[in-house]
């Protein structure tokens, strides 16, 4: 399944944790697309928007870590994936 969204032509640096966000957005919304009821988007809502566990605050606590150039294209990234 492709990202939802295009990537401006600044997003072409190298970094995996772009490509990371990218297969990461692919897979839940495979999951969300499966989901067979309220419950399930709810569990799914939370193993990747939770705030102590959910998979997306892994990455947000790695933006730190990155040379500058790459912070700002992941952080972008980042958001839209959370939207």
């Amino acid at each position: 399944m492709a990202a939802r969204f295009a990537l401006p032509p600044f997003y072409f640096l190298p970094c995996p944790m772009v490509f990371e966000l990218q297969e990461l957005e692919a897979s839940a919304l495979s999951a969300i697309s499966v989901a067979a009821s309220p419950r399930d988007v709810e569990e799914l809502r939370v193993r990747y928007l939770g705030r102590a566990s959910g998979e997306i605050n892994a990455f947000v606590a790695r933006l730190p870590t990155l040379p500058a150039d790459q912070r700002r294209s992941s952080g972008k990234v980042l958001n839209d994936v959370k939207a």
